[in-house]
């Protein structure tokens, strides 16, 4: 019987560690992407864009940078909660689509 000259375990735990940090990071930005997305989808359902500060916006109709910065001027806020459940509703279909896509699947969740 050959002794190992190595720490199997350890190697093990390093990698399982690495692989965690990485999927915490991608849980991150998912949850950073949905937030947007509803902020994005609020304010162009409020015509945000049309009253931006931002020129771009306004010309093109849409909100374009990566944080819509006219939806904290909207007249109309939110019920408590209402965006978070909006959030979670976002970042629920982007966990489909990331499953559906290492599935190899072309059907897009609904």
């Amino acid at each position: 019987m050959t002794k190992l000259l190595w720490d199997e375990q350890h190697l093990r735990e390093l990698e399982r560690s690495r692989k965690q940090t990485a999927l915490d990071a991608q849980i991150e930005e998912d949850w950073q992407t949905a937030s947007r997305g509803t902020h994005r989808l609020r304010s162009e359902e409020e015509r945000g864009p049309t009253r931006c500060a931002n020129r771009q916006c306004r010309r093109l109709r849409r909100c374009v940078p990566a944080v819509p910065i006219c939806v904290h001027r909207l007249p109309l806020q939110l019920p408590p909660g209402l965006e978070q459940k909006v959030t979670e509703d976002y970042y629920t279909k982007l966990q489909l689509l990331r499953r559906a896509m290492a599935r190899g699947s072309t059907e897009r969740p609904r």
